[in-house]
């Protein structure tokens, strides 16, 4: 009676690791796609709230995953030949080199945008099977004049596929084209966009096979160097 009741925990156990694994992945999947940058974009008045909700979110939700995965694994007898915690390597190589996603901004080029002194106030690296995703933020300090931050925001994606880099890039697109203050940039990358309210945000989006640029500042600021942002976002599809 003893053992059969430990086998009932250890069965409920993993049902319930399934049901948490299944909540985070559809998370990851949703950020993958693109669909949680979606409205953090359409709502500029909110994203770096949302920005740092979601990064905060992907954190919690990738390490949850990884744990309930060890202890699926732990229970199995037969371990998958592609599993973790097996001790064996992934047979999936990640689309891009996560040293270079990282590089692509560095704090004296953010500076140059907000046109001030600033520092990284937050960053992330998710690395999957079919896409490689660098998130960061370079906040300035407090303008006394406008009575605004500037937050410099960078998110670079590379798919293993160019199709699916072309189907986000258009979703994005196609949620924003019909709002005032776009304008396409026919000579950056494969196909790009800038998008400005003309008092609170940048925005540039652009692809390149199948990586994808967004570059943000929130708000601008005396001392935002619009120039600067145009010129660093040029460089950065460049280098992709």
């Amino acid at each position: 009676m003893k053992y059969q009741n430990k086998i009932k925990q250890i069965k409920t156990k993993n049902k319930s690791s399934w049901r948490f694994s299944g909540i985070f992945r559809n998370i990851l999947q949703q950020y993958a796609r693109g669909e949680i940058s979606i409205r953090s974009h359409i709502c500029p008045e909110t994203d770096r709230i949302v920005h740092f909700r979601t990064a905060q979110l992907l954190r919690v939700a990738t390490g949850l995953l990884y744990t309930t995965t060890l202890m699926i694994a732990s229970c199995s007898a037969n371990p998958k030949e592609d599993d973790p915690a097996s001790g064996n390597r992934l047979s999936a190589t990640p689309p891009g080199d996560s040293a270079d996603l990282e590089n692509l901004l560095t704090l004296s080029n953010a500076e140059r945008v907000l046109g001030e002194p600033g520092y990284l106030k937050d960053h992330s690296l998710t690395v999957e099977e079919d896409i490689s995703v660098y998130k960061a933020a370079y906040a300035a300090g407090k303008d006394r004049r406008a009575g605004k931050r500037g937050i410099l925001y960078v998110m670079v994606e590379d798919y293993s596929k160019v199709s699916s880099a072309e189907e986000v890039y258009a979703d994005i697109k196609r949620a924003n084209e019909n709002h005032s203050g776009v304008k396409i940039l026919a000579d950056l990358g494969d196909e790009a966009y800038f998008h400005t309210d003309g008092k609170n945000f940048y925005f540039i989006i652009a692809r390149k096979a199948g990586k994808i640029l967004r570059l943000k500042i929130n708000r601008i600021t005396s001392n935002t160097s619009l120039e600067e942002f145009n010129r660093i976002a040029r460089e950065i599809v460049a280098s992709l």
